[in-house]
């Protein structure tokens, strides 16, 4: 079994060699959700969107940097006369309010409905009527086996969580003083060495009240795994300081300006079963493949995998977060079983280490 990441974060350095964690047909996708997907008021995902169940989509406008007749803020996915992508997978049937809002080919497994009628021939609606770009293709010749992928994101999700620590998360404050508010990415660089990431775990309680991330001695490429405790967590605006928040360079980068994003990052809900974003939105790729996910306003900065989604507003960016930051250097090919024996010896290393210093189990929040 090969071991690989999101898209953006393939790059965990195991001294010379790479290993990666696999997402599967996850990878491709801003938004990849098993159940239902719900969706109200007017907003828009920069990146394609796949769902296991019926997507009610509304007013949302599907992938519009995959948009080839427009060039918007934000990461291009399209390519100058590459024509239509499969922008939007559905399993079951699909409900739209508006014309031209899925911004390339739709892959549809039930019924397309339109302003509450179903269409009887999709691809024969004429332009001013369409929903659709592209094209309309049947589920059953582009399939996506939705149940045995989150089969092995639930896995995943599990192993992540089951990872040592190889740093903390501490709270700024001193022996009179503790932020409940702002905290310290803090590597073990040593551990972080042998294992080739930062892994921190932060309660969903102190996350919630999170508002400032900042770290030290980080070097700025380092992919971060924080595993998230907790079965109904909340979230809110975390701003991102330091080597946390990255200015991408890459080949994808932002049209007509840069953001400092946190593309390296990662959140495992691994025990969640409800996610939600409370206002003003959330930057970082998210994990929760046992969650019902839910955003009520705001930006999303980010790709989502969730059992089901709900969003009453929002806008859902997939901007630099598919991609490493900055120009990756070349990795070289690495066969199945060095990989995992890669993976096993760095597990082992930091096991040991962590072994000879004490330090089985980090605290959350610490002075610092």
């Amino acid at each position: 079994m090969k071991l690989k990441f999101l898209l953006v974060l393939s790059l965990f350095s195991i001294n010379l060699h790479a290993w990666e964690i696999d997402l599967g047909v996850a990878k491709d996708y801003n938004i990849f959700v098993q159940n239902d997907f719900t969706h109200t008021a007017w907003s828009d995902s920069q990146g394609k969107i796949a769902v296991g169940g019926d997507a009610n989509i509304g007013n949302l406008d599907v992938a519009v940097n995959y948009n080839p007749n427009q060039s918007l803020h934000g990461v291009q996915f399209v390519e100058a006369g590459a024509g239509y992508d499969d922008v939007l997978v559905v399993a079951g049937d699909v409900s739209v309010s508006r014309v031209d809002n899925i911004k390339g080919n739709l892959v549809l497994g039930g019924d397309l409905i339109k302003s509450g009628s179903v269409v009887n021939d999709p691809n024969a609606l004429v332009q001013g009527q369409d929903p659709v770009l592209g094209e309309v293709f049947n589920f059953s010749d582009k399939p996506i086996d939705f149940d045995g992928a989150f089969e092995h994101l639930n896995q995943l999700s599990e192993d992540l969580a089951a990872l040592s620590n190889t740093g903390e998360i501490i709270a700024k404050g001193n022996a009179d003083w503790t932020s409940e508010t702002e905290f310290i990415f803090t590597p073990d660089n040593e551990l972080v060495n042998d294992a080739g990431v930062l892994v921190v775990s932060i309660s969903g309680e102190n996350l919630k009240k999170a508002t400032d991330f900042y770290s030290t001695n980080l070097d700025p490429s380092t992919p971060i795994v924080v595993n998230v405790s907790g079965t109904d967590v909340h979230l809110d605006w975390v701003t991102y300081y330091d080597d946390l928040a990255q200015n991408y360079s890459g080949e994808f980068a932002y049209v007509g300006g840069q953001k400092n994003m946190p593309s390296n990052i990662i959140y495992n809900f691994y025990e969640a079963e409800e996610v939600t974003i409370d206002h003003s939105g959330f930057y970082g790729h998210i994990l929760a493949p046992k969650a019902d996910f839910e955003i009520l306003g705001g930006d999303l900065s980010g790709q989502v995998i969730a059992k089901s989604w709900q969003s009453s507003g929002g806008q859902f960016n997939l901007w630099n977060g598919l991609y490493p930051s900055g120009e990756s250097p070349e990795t070289p090919a690495v066969s199945e079983p060095a990989m995992l024996v890669l993976f096993a010896f760095a597990l082992f290393l930091a096991l040991r280490k962590r072994r000879e210093k004490s330090q089985i189990q980090s605290p959350i929040v610490s002075y610092a």
